[in-house]
């Protein structure tokens, strides 16, 4: 045991407490790195490690018994507080499942998924502060998720979602930018892992995005876009610190009915003061020049749909599992990349607007 928790290959961090992990193979269990492999940030560092598999661990041996054990260490001794069995197979499904979502949900900056990091996701769910760490249990249920397909317990799903409304009323300046965006991705990852490997089945896409239906869905990527439209009335004049988003998250998450129609009202002053093509564009879409079909959604196709499904108004309350749909439909509207307004402009014989972007 001493062995394994000195070997990097068979041994992990979590928080205050170490998982360390070997397979009854009869040979070298694990190839090197395998004990950074969750923590790793490059998408295809996973894949070529899985795809081996398992770093040279051959097909031949699907049945064999693979183990992991959580430790806490104390001076000069250790204890067992967890143990997990099963076969080799079994946890290669797991990571292939666990990085497939990780890698589903796009940044915000730039479409290029990359996995998050389990300290990235258990940071997620505490305060941003010194003082404020994640607690060990919180590593090891994250890491038995990823590793042994265990579900996510309800309280880090909660704790993501209170984490989400209370740090976008925060909001942020552009020094703290990035780090911001990082942990909004992180907790919308931790939600969707919720839904994935609780619910089972339950799989939203950048490509079927779109097509989601559901109400609280539907209010989360509602409220993206008015923050979109709010964001690019006041861009000459040097953005704004009070957008939807930040003013109005928790209220338009929990109580739609009441919040709503406010904001939409308020997104007619924006969508005036925009003005030409693109504020056409955010309000009617994009339209295929030949079949006048809808290309690309914009805000009066989200509200019909949205009213479509809620019979003509908004949800009066949410729960909470209809908050984490809520957070998930608004990053990945957040994230939805828009066509150049200048190109479409320029085939339908508008004046032209600036490229649109997030």
């Amino acid at each position: 045991m001493i062995a394994l928790c000195d070997d990097p290959d068979s041994s992990l961090w979590l928080g205050g407490m170490q998982a360390v992990f070997w397979a009854a193979t009869g040979e070298r269990c694990l190839a090197p790195g395998f004990g950074g492999l969750i923590e790793a940030k490059d998408p295809l560092v996973v894949k070529d490690f899985l795809e081996a598999p398992w770093g040279g661990i051959g097909r031949d041996m699907p049945n064999a018994m693979f183990y992991s054990a959580i430790l806490k260490k104390t001076k000069g001794r250790f204890s067992v507080r967890h143990w997990h069995t099963t076969t080799l197979e079994q946890a290669e499904e797991s990571m292939w499942r666990w990085f497939a979502i990780l890698c589903s949900i796009p940044n915000y900056s730039e479409y290029q998924p990359t996995p998050c990091k389990i300290s990235d996701l258990a940071k997620s769910t505490v305060r941003k502060s010194r003082n404020s760490k994640p607690s060990p249990r919180t590593y090891t249920e994250l890491f038995d998720a990823a590793l042994f397909g265990r579900p996510i317990p309800s309280r880090l799903f909660a704790a993501a979602i209170q984490r989400q409304a209370l740090e976008l009323a925060k909001g942020c300046d552009k020094k703290t930018r990035n780090e911001f965006e990082e942990r909004l991705r992180a907790r919308t990852v931790l939600i969707k892992l919720y839904f994935e490997l609780n619910k089972k089945g339950e799989q939203v896409t950048m490509e079927n995005h779109t097509h989601q239906d559901d109400s609280a869905y539907m209010c989360g990527r509602l409220l993206a876009l008015l923050d979109k439209i709010h964001i690019e009335a006041h861009r000459e004049s040097g953005g704004t610190n009070s957008s939807p988003a930040n003013r109005s998250y928790a209220a338009a998450s929990t109580t739609p009915a009441l919040i709503f129609p406010q904001l939409c009202k308020l997104a007619r002053y924006h969508l005036n003061k925009i003005g030409g093509s693109w504020a056409y564009r955010l309000e009617h879409g994009y339209q295929d020049d030949v079949t006048s079909e809808v290309e690309f959604e914009g805000l009066k196709q989200i509200v019909t749909r949205l009213q479509e499904t809620t019979n003509g108004s908004f949800p009066r309350t949410l729960s909470l599992e209809q908050q984490g749909r809520f957070a998930i439909g608004f990053y990945y509207e957040r994230c939805r990349k828009w066509p150049s307004a200048k190109r479409k402009a320029e085939t339908a014989g508008q004046s032209p607007r600036p490229e649109a972007t997030n």
